[in-house]
């Protein structure tokens, strides 16, 4: 961004001063990540994720999994996150084949409030729907696992 304006240099003369500005954007969409979970119920199934509306919805590997990244992503799904649990899905609720692993890497979950669009973000492609999660952020009195 180049802004030019002049400077009076002296009583009979102007000079064109420019001053150039340089803007750096990030290519990371803050808030741009979606969730939902399938499969289940509204408190219960797999975790799946995508970038923005116009992806397909893929699954989100274990391997990226602890529990205060369980709790992110309850509280991404606007779920309690106090009794967060976690388990790789049985065969029964994998992703398809056809279905893509939008995130295998979460790290830097900023917070004890974080939520998953707070932390980084990627796929690294090493995973398989073996490696699918299944997410509760129901209370302790009516867990499905």
């Amino acid at each position: 961004v180049s802004v030019l304006y002049w400077e009076r240099r002296a009583a009979s003369m102007t000079l064109p001063v420019v001053f150039v500005a340089l803007v750096f954007l990030s290519s990371v969409s803050v808030g741009a990540w979606q969730f939902r979970l399938a499969g289940g119920s509204s408190v219960y199934g797999r975790l799946e994720a995508r970038r923005s509306a116009s992806m397909p919805w893929g699954t989100v590997c274990a391997s990226a999994f602890y529990s205060p990244v369980a709790q992110a992503a309850c509280r991404s799904l606007g779920l309690s996150a106090n009794n967060a649990e976690y388990h790789r899905a049985p065969p029964a609720l994998r992703g398809s084949a056809s279905q893509p692993i939008a995130i295998s890497v979460i790290e830097r979950c900023p917070g004890d409030n974080a939520r998953l669009q707070d932390c980084d973000l990627r796929d690294t492609g090493g995973c398989s729907h073996a490696d699918d999660i299944i997410l509760c952020c129901a209370s302790s009195a009516s867990k499905e696992f």
